[in-house]
């Protein structure tokens, strides 16, 4: 597959590890009653769950890696740009749209936003999270 398709079952694959905790955990009643419990959990382990899950289904290095660091905002590739440092840009400006931006580190303190080319502004994330929503918005009237 080309980079772009590459890309897109990435990011698709990056929260696959969630869904089987949210599966363990909806036979706890005291942690389903505590959404913090499960976002904790969520955020430990889901990203080691969902490299499994694309091992265990051959996907190839740079989807497992891409899935395995898609949370880590630490990550930086020596060199060229790779696949993971594309999803955790994507993650963060999902999280960012979404409003969660409690826990989200500054963009300068993400070594993956250098992918998106010069100094990574307020402004910029904004542009990056309108362009999206434009796209989606365009993808969604062509399906309806």
């Amino acid at each position: 597959t080309g980079n772009a398709e590459q890309a897109l079952v990435a990011g698709l694959l990056s929260n696959i590890g969630a869904f089987p905790i949210l599966d363990r955990l909806a036979m706890r009643p005291e942690v389903v009653r505590d959404p913090s419990r499960a976002e904790a959990a969520i955020e430990a382990h889901a990203a080691e769950i969902g490299a499994l899950i694309c091992r265990k289904w051959n996907f190839g290095d740079t989807v497992i890696e891409a899935v395995s660091e898609n949370r880590n905002w630490a990550f930086v590739s020596h060199g060229e740009l790779i696949l993971a440092e594309i999803v955790i840009c994507a993650r963060y400006h999902t999280l960012l749209g979404l409003g969660q931006i409690q826990n989200l580190p500054k963009p300068k303190q993400i070594g993956a936003m250098r992918v998106l080319g010069g100094e990574v502004t307020p402004e910029k994330s904004l542009e990056i999270i309108k362009d999206a929503k434009e796209r989606v918005d365009v993808l969604l009237d062509t399906l309806s």
